[in-house]
């Protein structure tokens, strides 16, 4: 697991100096969603994915990325009793 964090923060770095060096685009927020899914942070995916639709009103994998970003953060949740 140790491995998989360190290269999640390797990926991270890396898309920060890509975004620095091109810019703000969707597909690096696009890249930015999923690295942020795989890290589990799925408010930041959330995030990630509407700035990618923001950028690309056309982008289908944003708009799947937002999807299951927000699935995974309904089925996330505990269940609540009535």
């Amino acid at each position: 697991m140790r491995h998989v964090a360190h290269n999640l923060a390797d990926a991270r770095l890396r898309l920060e100096r890509l975004s620095r060096q091109v810019g703000d685009t969707a597909p690096l927020q696009l890249a930015f969603g999923t690295l942020h899914l795989r890290g589990g942070d799925l408010k930041a995916a959330e995030t990630a994915f509407k700035r990618a639709l923001a950028l690309d009103p056309k982008s289908s994998a944003a708009y799947s990325g937002l999807g299951l970003s927000a699935g995974l953060r309904t089925i996330s949740r505990p269940l609540m009793r009535t």
